[in-house]
């Protein structure tokens, strides 16, 4: 089996990197290296979902606008789409403030949720939550802190698009 290069991520030649909100498409996984027989796929090692979730761009590393004219429901931006980011409610002409949710948290509840309250009756604001709660799931504290390095990685990617 041949593999590519998208995103600087691996991914098998015959799977699709999907953006947020795709409903047809499915997502790409990060696979430990592989061979194909016959019609099996053999691969070196599992992967365990559970202890070390597979990373994705594209999909386990989520980013959602808020602001006045979606306060509740969140808009899915991605890195280099254009076409998504020019039909979303960003302004850029008003502030933007960027959360990363904690360890176990999601992004509609906890600290993000109280967050985003508070910012959005202030005025005009872009809220910007990065939602990566499959690689901050608990009970692994470990490998949600071996995470943050790749969240943050991600994240600045996607800061370095919105300022390009």
């Amino acid at each position: 089996m041949e593999r590519g290069l998208a995103s600087g991520l691996l991914y098998s030649q015959h799977e699709q990197a999907t953006d947020v909100g795709a409903d047809t498409a499915e997502a790409a996984m990060i696979c430990p290296p592989s061979i194909q027989f016959e019609s099996s796929l053999l691969q070196i090692a599992p992967v365990d979902k559970v202890k070390c979730p597979y990373v994705r761009d594209v999909s386990d590393v989520l980013f959602q606008l808020y602001t006045r004219h979606n306060p509740t429901a969140a808009q899915g931006l991605l890195i280099n789409d254009d076409e998504r980011l020019y039909a979303s409610n960003i302004d850029f002409n008003d502030n933007t403030v960027i959360i990363f949710h904690a360890f176990m948290e999601t992004p509609d509840d906890g600290s993000v949720l109280w967050l985003r309250e508070a910012f959005l009756p202030r005025g005009d604001t872009n809220i910007i939550i990065v939602n990566a709660q499959t690689l901050e799931a608990g009970p692994w504290y470990i490998r949600a802190a071996e995470n943050t390095w790749y969240i943050g990685r991600i994240g600045a990617l996607f800061i370095d698009y919105l300022v390009s």
